[in-house]
């Protein structure tokens, strides 16, 4: 079951978030700590309340095994068509529970998401050496959108 996250589930997301930090500090060490917390309890629950970025989580028997980070974006300026876009922020599905379609049945109801509130499109982020990540939003019918380009100067 897909839901709105509540309160009651931070120790949860936060344990999630922990397993998000240990495949980013194995792909990117140079970057991302070993151990810490994205968000503060405050912000946990800032986010909570804020409808332009809710958190929706994948419960199975009271239990929650999968987040989803979403952000709505709306773009205007002198150059580009006005839109709205939601960004994927988070995606993260516990350890033990991967390879069980929770991940497509989150991204699928980003998806639907997206179309319900008219926005153009689904994106996110992903580092370039998370394989296994790549594979599965190419799965999903994702195409790269632009690539951002990095030189180390230390």
């Amino acid at each position: 079951m897909i839901r709105r996250a509540e309160i009651k589930d931070l120790p949860e997301i936060n344990h999630l978030l922990e397993e998000v930090l240990k495949v980013h500090n194995a792909i990117r060490p140079d970057i991302f700590k070993g151990a810490g917390a994205k968000y503060t309890k405050e912000e946990l629950i800032n986010h909570l309340k804020d409808e332009k970025k809710p958190i929706y989580v994948y419960v199975e028997n009271d239990k929650v095994i999968g987040h989803l980070f979403l952000e709505i974006r709306e773009y205007e300026s002198n150059v580009i068509i006005p839109y709205k876009s939601v960004f994927v922020d988070d995606l993260c599905i516990l350890d033990t529970e991967r390879g069980k379609g929770i991940g497509k049945a989150l991204m699928e109801f980003a998806f639907e998401y997206a179309k319900s509130i008219g926005a153009k499109d689904v994106s996110l982020n992903v580092w370039n050496k998370n394989e296994d990540a790549l594979n599965f939003y190419e799965k999903l019918g994702m195409n790269i959108q632009r690539f951002t380009l990095e030189k180390s100067v230390n």
